[in-house]
């Protein structure tokens, strides 16, 4: 299209307003290029290329190991499959048996037994306790004085931004004494727990004698069933 015809198109399409309007514009310029002719592009083929001569890569085959097959195979469900390595536990019937007792203890035992119940009642300790309920008693209590000091800890935060956050003259001058109050009863709470880590510290020398003396190797053969009952049992004490 020339200028002229492309200048009658852009007036044609500016006074337009309708859709029919748009559609007489389109049309005038489908007329006016309905003599050019479109040009077909051909894409060249790719040039044929020679065969190349396959290579054969001489491939070693692996040694490969052969494993035997047990001779011994069982019949598992509906499965005939090797015997494991390991038996599965038989039920052995007996016509008689013993159940071990207190009574049964060796002279070593009972020293040891005598000596815990001794040192229980120097710590003011009523009964026995197995290690498995220590376990979680000691777990409980950790868990207590966890949340007691979390709690603690935001409850101290809190305070904090509060005096922060409030006018010097509408503050409470009981706050900052209170917080000072906070922080010298941690320190006295830390000094506190310092002292009893010290006393635990003295008790544990007698009772490490103790435990060492359970753990002799040579008290196995003497009373196999009661050495490792006996030795958590001191070492909940």
């Amino acid at each position: 299209m020339d200028s002229d015809d492309r200048e009658e198109v852009h007036r044609c399409s500016k006074i337009a307003n309708t859709v029919p309007d748009h559609a007489k514009c389109l049309v005038t310029v489908l007329d006016k290029t309905k003599h050019i002719k479109k040009v077909k592009v051909v894409k060249e083929k790719p040039k044929s290329r020679g065969k190349y001569r396959q290579v054969k890569i001489p491939m070693e085959k692996p040694q490969s190991e052969v494993v035997g097959r047990p001779d011994e195979r069982e019949w598992i469900g509906g499965f005939r499959m090797a015997r494991a390595k390991r038996s599965a536990p038989q039920i052995v019937t007996r016509s008689s048996y013993t159940i071990p007792s207190i009574d049964d203890d060796t002279l070593f035992a009972k020293v040891a037994r005598q000596m815990t119940k001794t040192v229980r009642k120097l710590k003011n300790k009523e009964g026995l306790e197995s290690w498995r309920s220590a376990v979680q008693r000691i777990k409980k209590v950790g868990a207590d004085a966890r949340e007691v000091k979390s709690r603690r800890k935001e409850l101290k935060k809190k305070l904090r931004q509060m005096i922060a956050n409030t006018p010097e003259e509408f503050q409470d001058p009981r706050k900052p004494l209170a917080m000072k109050e906070m922080d010298l009863q941690d320190e006295k709470a830390v000094k506190e727990k310092k002292m009893i880590k010290k006393k635990r510290d003295e008790i544990r020398i007698p009772m490490k004698i103790v435990r060492d003396s359970i753990k002799v190797p040579n008290f196995g053969i003497f009373s196999p069933n009661l050495s490792v009952t006996l030795y958590y049992q001191v070492s909940a004490v």
